[in-house]
């Protein structure tokens, strides 16, 4: 009997401690904390079923994967950002907008600056150039529009780079 409680009580917090979900909820209270995390649920300061993120928001925030080796990948499942302008200068935008760099920090190269609906449905996944497998997002909300988002984050395995190996014998190759 002890043996068969065991086993459940095995499965059970291998299960739990497989599918837990880490919540990243941007906003000041996570901007410049590093997640690391395999299975992530990112939204913004407006909260699940909220009425989205507020004016005047600036929030960092990198996302690790919980595996080492691994890179992350993030997909929005939802990205409307507000596209009104607050600047009143001609030829000079200041919408909402959302950075992505390859890496554990904004200094890492850049994957692009998107506003709008721009990542709807878009994947991102860190490049094999970055070693240590991390995204860093900077959030930026300007004073005048609201919106949302949310995106599910991932870890995935790098494949391994194909090694090419060959023999020339007399000057002819082997096939």
């Amino acid at each position: 009997m002890r043996v068969i409680v065991s086993i459940i009580a095995f499965f059970v917090v291998s299960i739990t401690a497989f599918g837990q979900q880490t919540n990243i909820v941007f906003g000041p209270a996570v901007s410049g904390q590093t997640f690391s995390t395999c299975n992530g649920f990112i939204i913004d300061s407006g909260g699940q079923g909220g009425s989205g993120y507020s004016n005047g928001e600036t929030s960092i925030v990198t996302i690790c994967p919980g595996t080492p080796g691994d890179i992350v990948s993030v997909v929005f499942n939802l990205f409307a950002l507000s596209t009104v302008d607050d600047n009143p200068l001609p030829n000079v935008s200041n919408l909402d907008y959302m950075d992505v760099y390859d890496g554990n920090s904004t200094s890492a190269p850049t994957l692009g600056t998107y506003s709008g609906n721009e990542l709807q449905g878009v994947v991102i996944i860190a490049t094999v150039l970055n070693t240590s497998g991390c995204l860093t997002f900077r959030f930026r909300s300007n004073s005048t529009g609201t919106g949302m988002f949310s995106a599910s984050a991932s870890c995935e395995t790098p494949c391994a780079t194909p090694t090419a190996a060959g023999a020339i014998v007399a000057g002819i190759t082997q096939d």
